[in-house]
């Protein structure tokens, strides 16, 4: 009598089959999530991007509609990196150092953007009728800072606003 009749198990074959087909789900499934996760960091830059974008135009107009006067750019069709007003006798300076947009006021300097975006490129620029009120043309391209993501996601802010 053989005693190897009654054992109950799997054959090698069927071991590595199993684990063939196992190493294909889980390379599939390993795929799918890298897929997620890039596509998360992606949405994440994007997002970040358009945020400070709007804070950033929600700041310009709030402190360019209490502005007494435009000092930087100082004539009228006349572009600068920097943004200079005179608020309530007080000097506030826009400026972007490092791709970081700064605030200089009275009280200190301020931050503006978040840690996740760059200022890529910023312009302002003096429009208006000589003895009107000035008014301030803004370009401005934030980029979401996001690593392993194929493509920038950019912010594009192009805008006027009127001193008021």
């Amino acid at each position: 009598m053989n005693k190897y009749t009654n054992q109950n198990g799997f054959t090698l074959i069927e071991l590595i089959i199993f684990m063939g087909l196992f190493s294909i789900i889980i390379t599939i499934l390993t795929s799918l999530f890298a897929a997620t996760v890039q596509q998360q960091m992606s949405t994440q830059a994007l997002s970040s991007s358009e945020s400070d974008a709007a804070y950033l135009l929600a700041r310009l107009e709030y402190d360019i509609d209490r502005a007494t006067s435009v000092n930087e750019p100082f004539a009228i069709g006349e572009t600068s990196s920097n943004l200079e007003l005179t608020i309530s006798g007080n000097t506030y300076q826009y400026s972007v150092i490092d791709g970081v947009l700064l605030l200089e006021t009275p009280t200190g300097t301020h931050r503006l953007t978040n840690p996740r975006s760059t200022v890529e490129s910023i312009s302002f620029q003096k429009i208006g009728n000589t003895g009107g009120a000035p008014t301030i043309k803004i370009l401005m391209q934030i980029k979401g800072i996001a690593e392993n993501i194929p493509v920038p996601q950019i912010a594009t802010l192009d805008t006027t606003i009127l001193l008021r």
